[in-house]
Formats: C-alpha cells, structure tokens, sequence
C-alpha cells in the first residue's frame, strides 16, 4: 500500500519540546530525542511507532568560567544532572513501543 504524503506541508518546530507538544495535543507525530520525550513515553501520553533509532552527532555541554569548576554549587547541579540523566536512560526499557 502506498500513501502520499507531502512533507511540505504542515507546522515545523526550532524547539524539540514543542513539536512533542504538539504531537501530544493530536496535531502529528514527532521526531525528537528520547530524553525530551521520556516523560510522555513513561505516562503513554506518546508512543515509539517504530523499534528503530539513531544517535545524533548533536550534544548538549554544561559550560561555565574555568575559576568555577570547581564551586561546590556547579559540582552539586553537575551530579543532579547526570544523576538524572542515568535515570531517565534506565527508564528508557520499561517504555512500551507502539506495537503493543
């Protein structure tokens, strides 16, 4: 079977979190990354429609002056980041796909 679809048409989003706010209001799918996403994926807000994915070559950086490296407010907000990101990426196996 065969759809035609044109890709042309439609909203087109700068910001990640806005296109799944969208795509959780009804108004399409989204593509966006599986940390923005695992809050809707958890509460099945969204679903994965296909198994596959792929690593970005885009990265996010915690930046600041070199003298504050090593403030023990940087060094708390550093772990709490991290400490939530292994969270989010242990939950990412307990997501259901779309196939279920």
């Amino acid at each position: 079977m065969s759809i035609d679809v044109n890709v042309g048409s439609g909203l087109i989003f700068s910001e990640t979190s806005h296109c799944l706010d969208a795509a959780v209001r009804g108004q399409g799918v989204a593509i966006g990354d599986d940390f923005l996403a695992a809050m809707y994926l958890s509460e099945r807000r969204l679903i994965r429609l296909f198994d596959s994915s792929f690593l970005s070559k885009n990265a996010y950086y915690l930046v600041g002056l070199e003298p504050n490296a090593t403030h023990p407010t940087i060094d708390a907000f550093r772990n709490w980041l991290l400490q939530s990101i292994h969270r989010v990426r242990d939950m990412q196996g307990d997501i259901p796909d779309g196939n279920g």
